[in-house]
């Protein structure tokens, strides 16, 4: 309910086992109009390639592996939003 507050350009959602649940978080998001055009990015200990690619088949705009650095997720969220080319 917070970030409906702060229209966030970015959210990142820690994906736990249960995958199903994250798809449902992010399907949310995207189809609240709270958060516009919002992106999504995905962080877990078990991503790998292949979970990233379900993910970003459901709407995730980016996955980051845990563990990861500042860098990381400033680099992930550049990538999300276009800020880089």
């Amino acid at each position: 309910m917070l970030a409906e507050q702060v229209s966030p350009h970015v959210i990142v959602v820690d994906v736990g086992p249960d995958e199903s649940a994250a798809a449902d978080i992010c399907r949310n998001i995207k189809a609240s109009p709270a958060f516009g055009s919002a992106k999504v990015i995905a962080t877990g200990a078990q991503i790998d390639q292949r979970l990233g690619q379900r993910l970003s088949a459901v709407g995730f705009d980016a996955c980051l592996r845990k563990p990861y650095t500042a860098a990381d997720l400033v680099r992930a969220v550049e990538e999300a939003t276009n800020l880089i080319t």
